[in-house]
């Protein structure tokens, strides 16, 4: 069973070390990237860079919400059916 309050407190808690995750791992592939000490002259950059691995989790989390949306539509649409074939043995049964 989910327990939303304590899962988006959780959330609350873990944002800003996903964040710090986020900066310290930026900074390390930006200066892979463009020399060393780049990220720390240009936060522009470093900002834009986290901006996108955020909007990279986001569409993640947003498809698997929609996966598991996709999975209840179709659950629901097989206990539909399976009301319906109950239903309809029952009207026959009753003739």
């Amino acid at each position: 069973m989910f327990d939303t309050v304590n899962d988006c407190d959780r959330a609350q808690r873990q944002a800003p070390q996903q964040a710090y995750t986020w900066m310290v791992d930026s900074i390390e592939y930006i200066d892979r990237e463009f020399g060393e000490g780049y990220a720390r002259k240009h936060p522009e950059f470093l900002m834009d860079f986290m901006k996108v691995a955020a909007q990279d989790q986001h569409a993640v989390h947003t498809y698997n919400v929609a996966k598991g949306l996709e999975m209840v539509a179709n659950e629901i649409g097989k206990m539909s059916s399976e009301v319906g074939d109950i239903e309809s043995t029952l009207r026959q049964n009753k003739r």
